[in-house]
């Protein structure tokens, strides 16, 4: 528990440091663990220490943000969907993007799927064009053919 506590009051004494030099407005906090063998924040970790799981390492960020507020480091924190409602943000390109975050990524893969529907959807709108002209040949056909015929056989049709 007493490293947690260090962790902590380490961030928080950054994070103090950090808003008073350069005076920051607004920060962003990514809170995602890294993959299996990859290091963070100072790209070095002892070995022995555990990665935590998402809601885990979420959980330990409200923490230590809500220490933040109560100690006056910072004024205010809020999520993204949060932000997101109180600025009524209209579109996805209006919230931070970060290389490698969820929403991004989210993005990224939903307009690839866009863009096959769209595709998917052109070649079928090509399919159908191709066999509305063979139709409408054979149509035309048909009627060149009737009218070869007697015309008796046209008014038998439509009677």
């Amino acid at each position: 528990m007493a490293a947690s506590n260090s962790g902590e009051n380490c961030y928080l004494t950054v994070m103090s440091c950090l808003c008073e030099t350069h005076r920051y407005v607004t920060g962003h906090i990514w809170a995602c663990p890294p993959s299996e063998g990859d290091d963070y924040i100072f790209h070095c970790h002892p070995p022995d220490q555990k990665i935590p799981k998402p809601k885990r390492l979420q959980e330990w960020y409200k923490k230590m943000l809500d220490k933040a507020f109560a100690e006056r480091i910072i004024h205010d924190y809020k999520d993204i969907f949060k932000q997101a409602t109180e600025d009524r943000l209209t579109s996805a390109k209006e919230l931070p993007y970060f290389e490698g975050d969820f929403w991004p990524n989210v993005l990224e893969e939903s307009i690839k799927e866009l863009e096959q529907e769209e595709e998917e959807r052109k070649k079928e709108e090509s399919t159908a064009a191709t066999e509305t002209i063979e139709v409408t040949k054979l149509m035309g056909d048909v009627a060149t053919l009737c009218e070869l015929c007697e015309p008796q056989i046209l008014s038998i049709q439509h009677n």
